[in-house]
């Protein structure tokens, strides 16, 4: 993946706020999203461990809490809470399940790697969702022998999403209090920022009618596809600077070469992520509720920022 200039990122990032302590509020990582059905039958909870471990693999150094997944409190990581040994506490029938793990300093506080999944049933109360962040100069500086289009490629071929996005996102504390208090900068980040996704915004059922928004990776399974014309009509009408990776169930949309910010301080807004937007639109969800510090019209008006 080839990279805008890391001063925009660090910009970024030096630019969120402190609580009082010094700790960040939300930080910018780059974030990826996968909405899935079926979560509480076992093939989805072992595609949901293989991603974990994929994850856990990059990032394991990184990591200092998990949720226990039988008293649902955090524990500091130790050696043995591997992938293998949270999917050992799992029972073999169909079961609704969970992983959270993340690297902050506290367990209450925000970290660039975070990973957090949910598989649960039935369809009509909520949506399944696999959440994984990473910094946002992971890719080019942490690990760049790792493609991030080939691991999310990996990652919708073991679970089959109906949708999913991947890019540049604002990521906020998983504890429910520093959550609410970053409310107003994220906010503010998000509005300013058009290339900023929401992070972990909800597991409304809104998101099984359809996809939320696009982001530098726009997932799309074999059903929003057939919708759009297939894989054929999608690719013949493609812009310039627009990619389409196919997998075993679905297609990437990828715009442009690398994740892009935007700024309308400076009327910048990335062109790629608007032409991205005009395709997939009709297979775009109307949400009806409503964002953390956005009322419902305004969270719609978020959603399609790029029309």
């Amino acid at each position: 993946m080839t990279s805008p200039s890391f001063d925009t990122y660090r910009r970024l990032a030096e630019s969120v706020p402190v609580d009082e302590t010094g700790s960040p509020l939300l930080t910018i990582g780059f974030c990826v999203e996968l909405n899935f059905t079926d979560g509480i039958e076992p093939p989805q909870r072992q595609a949901g461990h293989d991603i974990y471990a994929d994850y856990f693999g990059l990032t394991q150094k990184w990591l200092r809490w998990m949720v226990d997944p039988k008293t649902k409190h955090y524990r500091a990581m130790t050696p043995e809470m591997t992938p293998a040994h949270w999917l050992s506490m799992q029972p073999a029938e169909r079961w609704v399940w969970f992983i959270t793990a993340h690297g902050g300093v506290r367990f209450d506080t925000v970290s660039e790697y975070e990973f957090e999944a949910l598989g649960t049933g039935p369809v009509g109360l909520e949506t399944s969702f696999l959440g994984a962040t990473f910094p946002a100069t992971f890719f080019a500086m942490e690990r760049p022998d790792v493609d991030p289009v080939a691991l999310v490629r990996r990652w919708a071929t073991w679970l089959k999403p109906m949708h999913g996005t991947a890019g540049l996102g604002v990521i906020t504390p998983l504890d429910e209090g520093r959550h609410a208090a970053a409310g107003p900068a994220r906010r503010a980040l998000l509005l300013r920022h058009p290339g900023l996704d929401l992070h972990r915004p909800s597991a409304t059922a809104d998101w099984e009618k359809g996809l939320r928004c696009v982001n530098w990776l726009t997932v799309l399974g074999d059903a929003l596809l057939a919708t759009l014309g297939g894989v054929d009509a999608i690719r013949a009408s493609l812009p310039a600077g627009l990619l389409l990776h196919e997998y075993p169930g679905g297609a990437i949309l990828q715009a442009g070469p690398h994740p892009e910010a935007g700024d309308m301080h400076y009327d910048q807004w990335p062109a790629h992520y608007r032409n991205a937007a005009r395709i997939v639109r009709p297979v775009q969800a109307e949400f009806t509720g409503a964002f953390r510090g956005f009322d419902p019209a305004e969270s719609r008006d978020w959603l399609h920022r790029f029309d």
